[in-house]
């Protein structure tokens, strides 16, 4: 009996040692640092937006959490990486809208001990979302809507936001639905949601508001493509960027109705005014 008591002690120092050593090893693991994140810290994103942080090591040895009031995340290594330093994560259905929100990338040993912590700092801005073959009534990441000036108005109900438009034609058919743009919600183009809505296409020329109306009033009150106007009065908050803009080719057309001292950003768009001669602008500006 003596004998066996013994053995059983023997044994289980052994593994108390053991466990020590596991322990001491797994808490002396260097723990990985952050090369490089894209996009930085601070940035400004969409709801759906991709986070791609690079490590030193291969990261298929730790395990890896998330946190913070951005909203839960869900994450994949690099699959074109064979040496597992690029971490894909994403939100689990999309990220919490507002400034300052967090995500914390918290990094443990297959043991479970905690080896490091990363904290970045986003402002995710409200996104209304359009496709051509759309048919969602909420423009959202899931189901975007087909009617730019529905998605328009969800994000100016929303607080001000911005509209992702996928590639494509979309004709204005009569002067009730021209597109009418507001304060605090910027319109860019380019967008294939076969990419995730990650960015836009390089090309000015890939989105496309056609106009297919009747002849307008007169120069002051033209058929319009896209207008300008409204209240509260239209500041450099007002984006619109990526997009082909078409006037109508019946006469008293305009392509863009800028009024009452709007003063939008427009970049990187092409403007065409239409084929007839009489009083057919590329702009008007009142």
């Amino acid at each position: 009996m003596k004998y066996f008591l013994h053995i059983t002690l023997c044994i289980i120092l052994q593994l108390i040692i053991v466990c020590k050593n596991d322990n001491d090893n797994q808490i002396n693991i260097p723990p990985p640092h952050v090369t490089e994140h894209l996009p930085l810290s601070g940035s400004k994103i969409f709801p759906g937006k991709k986070i791609i942080v690079r490590f030193n090591k291969s990261m298929d040895t730790f395990i890896i959490k998330f946190s913070g009031s951005i909203g839960a995340a869900v994450s994949t290594l690099l699959t074109s990486d064979a040496n597992n330093k690029n971490l894909i994560i994403k939100p689990a259905s999309e990220w919490t809208i507002g400034t300052d929100k967090t995500l914390t990338i918290s990094i443990y040993s297959l043991s479970g001990y905690l080896l490091k912590e990363f904290e970045y700092t986003y402002t995710v801005i409200f996104t209304s979302y359009v496709k051509t073959t759309g048919n969602g009534t909420e423009c959202s990441l899931l189901e975007p809507c087909a009617d730019i000036n529905t998605a328009i108005m969800i994000a100016y109900n929303a607080g001000g936001g911005q509209v992702f438009i996928e590639e494509g034609t979309y004709t204005v058919t009569s002067d009730i639905n021209h597109i009418q743009m507001k304060e605090n919600v910027s319109l860019f183009g380019g967008y294939v949601p076969e990419n995730e809505w990650d960015s836009p296409s390089d090309s000015i020329t890939t989105t496309i508001i056609d106009n297919k109306t009747s002849a307008g009033i007169d120069a002051n009150t033209p058929n319009r493509t896209v207008e300008f106007d409204g209240s509260p009065k239209i500041t450099n908050k007002t984006i619109m960027s990526f997009i082909s803009i078409r006037s109508s080719n019946a006469h008293n057309s305009s392509a863009l109705f800028i009024k009452n001292d709007a003063s939008p950003i427009i970049r990187s768009c092409k403007i065409y005014g239409g084929s007839d001669t009489n009083s057919n602008y590329s702009y008007t500006v009142i």
